[in-house]
Order: C-alpha cells, then sequence, then structure tokens
C-alpha cells in the first residue's frame, strides 16, 4: 500500500497524509527538475469536532512555516515529505515551504467533522536512501570500503576510480559526499586535494594522461631523479622549459574539456603558462592554451586552468594529416626550473580544490567534502572541526553513465609525491524528478 507522509525534523514527529486526520482526495504528483517545484493536493481534514479539525489545520501551517524559515547550512531540514509506493523503495525531498488553502466551513460526517483544503507543497528534488558506490580501480573492483588513489598515472598506480553507470540510479545529476582517509604513513601531511569528474561517454575513454619531462622533444636538460614520476626531470633556465610533439592518430581520443597541472619545482613571481602550435603542412598557427600564472616557491604544483584538447573546434578539424606541440613556457628565462611533468585530467565541470586551513591531515585522517549537506569537514577518531575548505563547484553524479573521479594530492611541503596515497569513499542518494 502506498504510503504519503510529512516527517518533522526538529519535532520529530510524523503527519501521515491518509485516513483517519489527513485524507488526500487528489494528487497528481509534480516533476521536479529545477531547484524546487511544487505539489498541489487537494486533502480532507478529519476531527471529532469543529476545534479538532482547526487544530489539525493549524499544525500543518505551523510545519509549514518551520520549513520556510529553515536555514540552508544542510544541517538540519526541518520538514520532508516522503513517499513509498506500493512495491518501490521510499523517496523523499526536502520542503522549503507552502500554503494551506481551507474552505470556509466546517462540514459534518458520520465520524465527526471535516474541512476541504487545498495543500500545496514547495519542495526540492526527491531523493532515495543514502548508500555507498562501488568502485573500481587497478587496487580493487566494487570496492565500498574505501579504495586506495595513488598521486600517479602509470601502470600500476591509478590516480582515478571508476564508478559504473548501473550503480547510479535515478533520473536526475546527484551530488555525493566524497570521503578521503590519508593513507600515507609518512610526516609529509595531505595538504590539498584537487578532484574533478568525467562521464567516460562524453569523452576519453583512457583517463588522465601525463606529459612526463622523459618524452619532451626540446625544452631544458634531462636528468635521473628517483623522486619524478617516471625517474626523470627537466632542470634548468630557458622561456622554453618543455614542448612535446603529437601525430593525428595519438588525439582521437582527447576530444573534450581538461584541466592541466604543471608538477616539479618553480622559480617563485615567475609565470607559468601553455601554448600549442598547430602544424599544418606548410601553415603553423600558435596561441595560448592556458594564461599565465604565477608560481609560489613553496608548492611543487601549478594549476595552469581549464583547456580544450585538440586544441581545435571539434566541428571543423585541420586536414590531415598533421602535427600539434605542445609547450610549457616562462616568462623569465633565467628562472630556474626543475619539471616533473604535466599532468591533464578530464573533466566535465571543472576542479574542485579541498585545502587545510590549518594542522592539515595526518596519517589515517579522514576528510569528507559532503555535496548531499554542502559542507565540508575534517575528522580524527571521534573529534571534527571546520578547519578545510572547499572550492570549486562539485561536480554530480549521472545516472546510467560510467564515470571516473580524479584526483592530485599535495603535501604540506607543496610535494606531490608518487608514493603518496589515500583511500577513497563515494557515498549518494539518487535523485528523482518525481516523489
Amino acid at each position: 500500500m502506498a504510503v504519503l507522509e510529512l516527517y518533522n525534523d526538529l519535532r520529530e514527529e510524523t503527519l501521515l497524509l491518509d485516513w483517519p486526520v489527513y485524507v488526500v482526495r487528489q494528487w497528481k504528483p509534480a516533476a521536479v527538475r529545477g531547484e524546487s517545484g511544487s505539489e498541489t493536493l487537494e486533502i480532507e481534514i478529519h476531527g471529532i469536532d469543529h476545534s479538532a479539525v482547526y487544530a489539525h489545520a493549524s499544525t500543518l501551517e505551523v510545519w509549514l512555516n518551520d520549513a520556510a524559515e529553515a536555514t540552508d547550512d544542510g544541517r538540519v531540514s526541518p520538514l520532508w515529505i516522503r513517499h513509498t509506493p506500493t512495491g518501490r523503495a521510499q523517496r523523499q525531498a526536502r520542503v522549503r515551504g507552502g500554503s494551506l488553502d481551507t474552505a470556509d466551513y466546517v462540514g459534518y460526517t458520520s465520524h465527526g467533522c471535516m474541512l476541504d483544503a487545498l495543500l500545496v507543497i514547495t519542495r526540492e528534488q526527491a531523493r532515495g536512501t543514502e548508500g555507498t558506490l562501488p568502485l573500481t580501480n587497478v587496487h580493487g573492483t566494487d570496492v565500498q570500503t574505501g579504495l586506495t588513489v595513488d598521486n600517479a598515472a602509470e601502470a600500476a598506480l591509478n590516480n582515478w576510480v571508476g564508478i559504473v553507470g548501473d550503480d547510479v540510479e535515478g533520473d536526475l545529476p546527484a551530488p555525493f559526499r566524497l570521503v578521503f582517509q590519508n593513507t600515507y604513513n609518512n610526516d609529509r601531511r595531505l595538504a590539498q586535494i584537487y578532484y574533478g569528474l568525467r562521464h567516460i561517454s562524453t569523452g576519453p575513454t583512457h583517463g588522465a594522461f601525463l606529459q612526463d619531462a622523459s618524452s619532451a622533444v626540446e625544452g631544458l636538460d634531462m636528468y635521473t631523479d628517483a623522486d619524478a614520476n617516471l625517474d626523470t626531470v627537466l632542470r634548468g633556465a630557458g622561456a622554453v622549459v618543455a614542448q612535446w610533439q603529437f601525430a593525428s592518430a595519438a588525439t582521437r581520443t582527447w576530444e573534450g574539456t581538461w584541466f592541466a597541472f604543471v608538477v616539479g619545482e618553480f622559480d617563485a613571481d615567475t609565470e607559468y603558462w601553455l601554448e600549442t602550435s598547430l602544424i599544418e603542412t606548410e601553415l603553423t598557427e600558435t596561441k595560448a592554451l592556458t594564461p599565465p600564472v604565477s608560481a609560489v616557491a613553496a608548492d611543487h604544483i601549478i594549476p595552469l586552468g581549464t583547456i580544450e584538447l585538440p586544441p581545435w573546434p571539434k566541428v571543423a578539424p585541420p586536414a590531415l594529416p598533421y602535427l600539434f606541440d605542445l609547450v610549457l613556457k616562462s616568462d623569465d628565462n633565467t628562472a630556474e626550473t626543475t619539471l616533473d611533468y604535466v599532468l591533464f585530467i578530464p573533466t566535465d565541470l571543472g576542479i574542485r580544490k579541498i585545502a587545510y586551513r590549518a594542522y592539515n591531515a595526518v596519517y589515517q585522517q579522514y576528510t569528507v567534502d559532503d555535496g548531499i549537506n554542502d559542507e565540508v569537514a575534517a575528522h580524527y577518531t571521534a573529534r571534527a572541526g571546520s578547519i578545510v575548505l572547499g572550492t570549486g563547484q562539485r561536480p554530480k553524479l549521472v545516472p546510467g553513465r560510467d564515470q571516473r573521479l580524479y584526483f592530485v594530492q599535495i603535501g604540506d611541503q607543496g610535494d606531490v609525491l608518487k608514493s603518496r596515497t589515500m583511500s577513497v569513499r563515494v557515498e549518494y542518494a539518487a535523485r528523482f524528478a518525481l516523489l
């Protein structure tokens, strides 16, 4: 039997929209695809006498007022409307307000008194029950307890987790909660996390890719460095830090939006940027891909920004065959630079950054970026605090599409060590247009 009810979080009480008090005479569920929409219900309010009927009506109005005056801090949602159709799991939606328009008179029934009313409920999108999504990468398949994420993209190291589209239910994009645990057992604490999400069906299937120092065709002098991603760095001074060249066949799976990070050691206040040169027969066209970004001496990573790769309009690619270059440049040819790699992370909505304002995350400490309740928190055993800050738009999971979350971990010394690891868990509640 279908159940429709209101639940008040603050009062810890439930009003059943059914006999014997609030009887729904007519309700056509409304689809809510934006931030909010309205449900209209024709109801009968029953009671043993006039006073009881009006008391029941007053209760509804008080609850709707609770919902309208609720804050948006995400911690308490005073009023919910819940619907459990026959044979289907319960869905609920936060109520933002509404109205109760009652008839001018009270009628009589064999059980007492009855008042006709029109109940309008303004609600958010409906959501299902919260759960943990199975995650997959080289370290495990369908893991729900926390999957290891590396800080490099090599054969045995994955800086991403994969989510199967069939595991994401619902019919609307859904916010999610990311739970990170620092599993790098070292004095270098975890200070920052960057992450982005790409729906695999709308872009490249091979994931993040590196332009390592060892694959540069021009640039600074090459040195061996065991701490580097592939044990090689470019080091020295010059306006051209590194240059890589690609043939057409190498770029066919790249199409889409990427976020570029440069990893290494950089001169303070020197600006770095990416350029591209498209080489087609005898024509060469050069343009900047990212704006110049000033380096910070303490950081070993520079977020250069979002770019499109390949760097030409999708509808009119150049004639084949062709070559194009990616060039990392510096505005000071005397600045000392050490380049480890340039990391390109595929993303649909840009990059989200989680940064500690103080103390940073020690070994085994948890960090939570909660898109469901719109909060960021740090947790260590039973203690919690607001010492972390989240910036950048949170991505959402899309039902029915395979997708990946990509991560970059930065230590408290600005390091981007490939030996750094963390554990990742993803929790979400499916979103629905209909209650």
